[in-house]
């Protein structure tokens, strides 16, 4: 299996560094962390990561994070979590090229 490419964005380091001990598995790999918005929208356009975690105060924190990415940014799954409420809000970012009917259907059916 592929590693898949994690960041963190969080202000707390407690949170980052448990975050970092979680996943702490052979098909992980930590990519890199930060506090701060700034800091991590060049560091993901560098890295690129697969799935990047973040602090949820506001669910746009993620649509701001999505339209930030360079044009033509390979698959991203976005991950917020409250840690109010427990809640995780996802998003994810594919582009595919479409060329027939049936991978408009595929792209519903998929999971």
């Amino acid at each position: 299996m592929h590693p898949k490419h994690v960041y963190v964005i969080w202000t707390n380091p407690i949170f980052r560094e448990s975050m970092r001990l979680i996943l702490t598995h052979p098909n992980v790999q930590w990519l890199g962390e930060t506090s701060k918005m700034a800091d991590a929208l060049p560091a993901l356009a560098s890295l690129r990561p697969d799935i990047v975690f973040v602090e949820l105060e506001q669910e746009t924190i993620l649509i701001d994070i999505l339209n930030a990415l360079p044009t033509g940014s390979k698959k991203i799954r976005l991950i917020g979590i409250s840690l109010i409420n427990n809640q995780a809000v996802l998003y994810q970012r594919e582009q595919t090229l479409l060329v027939s009917k049936g991978e408009i259907i595929n792209l519903v059916l998929a999971e």
